[in-house]
Order: C-alpha cells, then sequence, then structure tokens
C-alpha cells in the first residue's frame, strides 16, 4: 500500500492455519479522494483571510484485526478548499489545526488560544463524534470543517458537606447518548 496520490490499494481477507496457501490474486483499485472546505463562524474574533495555514488530516479509528494507513496530512488554499488523495476504505475521524487554534482544548485555552473546530463532517456525519466509513467504489460526499471562536462554559459549585467545602473531586461531563462514548471524541 503506498500513501502517496495516485495510490492503489487491494485487500483480502484470508485464513492463516499453517498450511499454503495458493492462488491468491489481488486486484489494485485507485485509492479514494476526499475533497472540502473549511470556514470559520466568528462571534469576535475575524478569522484568517488566507487559509493555506490550515492543515487537514484523516485519521484512522482501528477496529481490532483491522489495519488502516493514514492518508498523508494537507493543507487547504488559500479560500480553504482541500483535496485528500490516496485513502484506503476504513474508519476515519477528520481534523484540522492551523496556527492558532486549540485541538482537543479546554474551555480556558480556546479562550486564549482563541479558535477550535465546531465540526468536521464528511456528508451529514460529524466526525469528532462518531467515525465515518469510507468505502470502495462510491463516491466520498463533501466534507466540512468550520472553526468557530465560540466556546462553551460550565460553571457552579460542588458541595458535599454542610460546611459548603468539597475536597478531592474531579467533574467528568459526557454525553447522555452512549453511543457518542467514543475515545477522542468531543
Amino acid at each position: 500500500l503506498a500513501r502517496t496520490p495516485g495510490s492503489q490499494w487491494a485487500s483480502a481477507d484470508i485464513l492463516v492455519d499453517g498450511d499454503r496457501l495458493a492462488g491468491l490474486s489481488l486486484s489494485l483499485q485507485p485509492g479514494l479522494t476526499l475533497s472540502g472546505s473549511v470556514s470559520f463562524a466568528a462571534d469576535r474574533l475575524r478569522p484568517p483571510t488566507d487559509l493555506r495555514t490550515v492543515r487537514v488530516s484523516l485519521r484512522p479509528v482501528q477496529a481490532e484485526g483491522v489495519v488502516s494507513i493514514a492518508p498523508s496530512e494537507v493543507s487547504a488554499d488559500a479560500s480553504g478548499h482541500f483535496v485528500v488523495t490516496g485513502i484506503t476504505p476504513g474508519r476515519y475521524q477528520l481534523h484540522a489545526t492551523f496556527p492558532g487554534a486549540a485541538s482537543n482544548a479546554t474551555p480556558a485555552k480556546a479562550r486564549a488560544t482563541g479558535w477550535v473546530v465546531r465540526s468536521a463532517a464528511i456528508g451529514a456525519q460529524d466526525t469528532l463524534d462518531v467515525p465515518v466509513t469510507l468505502a470502495a467504489g462510491q463516491p466520498l460526499p463533501p466534507a466540512t470543517i468550520v472553526f468557530t471562536d465560540h466556546t462553551a462554559s460550565l460553571s457552579g459549585t460542588l458541595k458535599d458537606r454542610p460546611d459548603g467545602r468539597a475536597e478531592n473531586y474531579t467533574i467528568i461531563l459526557f454525553p447522555s447518548d452512549p453511543s457518542l462514548w467514543q475515545p477522542r471524541s468531543r
């Protein structure tokens, strides 16, 4: 498997049981191509005018017994358009970074740096929440990545004693929908 533009791939499930395997033939297929765009939803900051510093990547989400190869990271063009080539079929999450953006940041860090990824969708599937399966033989829907300068916050007081003191506690927020309890999810 090659990771260069124009790369091809082939895959076959085989049972390895100690016997010789003969007659195996693999047919090479062209790598998949994903096109998309980057945009900014701003409340208080001015979005960059030249988006060439935005880096876009597809990260494989490995299932047990499956090997995936990440395609090369790409840069957006000045208007925010990008094309990722040489993708092998599999499950992926779409990611983007640029100087001044916080990646997987706490709200305080995101406010300090300014920008966070609000969504990274392939078609209607936001891959920040659930990985998307990219399959061979069908065109890939367009991708959209949206950065925002608006971050959510939560404030309150944790009390466990009559005097109001609560020590040595950690508060963890997670979605009420268990299907969203994914590694590296928001």
